[in-house]
């Protein structure tokens, strides 16, 4: 009984996700207007928000217009449904519970709202960090507790802070403009605050080497496409390999990495596997 209602609490915790990733980051109220749908208008009733029973029975459009609703609302629902289920499974009816269940959620709406306005409002990441800050004195990092608890998620928060905003300032030297924004660096203290410094140092390792994967994998697959285009029209190799090494460079300029999506998800990671991760890889450092 109490998974599912962990589930359901998930579910319902989905819904308010949606509407904080909507509204947040154009700056909309998260209490006026009522839920209606951003195209018509028309104010939702309240069947219309049971979470993926609405989108299910409504076959994802408005009943008003029919306009299209995105699926990001069912999938952010069952995400978090599917997160609650998981922190009360790893961490049972525990203080801790209820820490991990509302920064996860916080860290599935930050994801939401970086993939679709390239922002990470302070409301999440600075009230997430404030959170996990309280929170740490009956259960901090690394199962502390009381003032050690606190001490290991503001030295985590800060070193969250300071790795990204060092990365930052060596990138705007080299390149002469930002390459991290200040939402990252928060959301960094907030990961850190939550799962220490070595578990904020994971996170940044893992979602450089993802972001650096993402990057070579569209790079490539924008190159051969063009590639291939220029082929059939005719054109020599070095002409058509010269055209689609400029369309991949313009691509990937007009198309940069939401790396807060990278950095809230391999926090997640962070906080199911570190522990394995750290342990495996100072096994391998071990057996050289």
């Amino acid at each position: 009984m109490p998974a599912l209602i962990f589930f359901l609490s998930g579910l319902l915790a989905g819904s308010f996700l949606n509407a904080a990733a909507y509204r947040l980051p154009q700056g909309i109220s998260m209490v006026k207007p009522r839920s209606h749908c951003p195209r018509c208008g028309r104010q939702l009733r309240a069947w219309e928000n049971l979470p993926l029973l609405s989108w299910l029975l409504q076959a994802g459009r408005c009943r008003g217009c029919r306009a299209p609703i995105s699926l990001r609302y069912p999938l952010l629902e069952a995400a978090a449904g599917g997160i609650f289920l998981l922190a009360y499974k790893r961490l049972g009816l525990t203080p801790a519970v209820i820490e991990a269940c509302v920064l996860l959620a916080a860290w599935l709406a930050l994801i939401a709202c970086d993939w679709e306005w390239r922002q990470l409002p302070d409301e999440l990441t600075l009230g997430g960090l404030g959170l996990a800050l309280v929170w740490s004195w009956w259960s901090g990092p690394a199962g502390a507790a009381g003032e050690a608890g606190v001490a290991r998620a503001a030295a985590g928060a800060l070193v969250g802070a300071a790795a990204p905003a060092a990365v930052a300032g060596l990138y705007r030297l080299w390149r002469g403009r930002e390459g991290l924004g200040m939402g990252d660096v928060k959301l960094m203290a907030m990961i850190g605050a939550f799962l220490g410094a070595a578990g904020a140092l994971l996170t940044l390792a893992l979602a450089a080497m993802a972001g650096a994967l993402l990057g070579v994998a569209m790079l490539a697959a924008v190159f051969f496409q063009r590639l291939r285009r220029a082929r059939r029209r005719g054109l020599a190799w070095h002409q058509s390999r010269a055209r689609a090494r400029r369309s991949a460079q313009a691509f990937f300029q007009r198309l940069p990495l939401p790396f807060g999506v990278l950095l809230a998800g391999m926090a997640m990671v962070s906080w199911l596997w570190g522990a394995s991760l750290w342990h495996w890889y100072w096994q391998g450092l071990a057996g050289r």
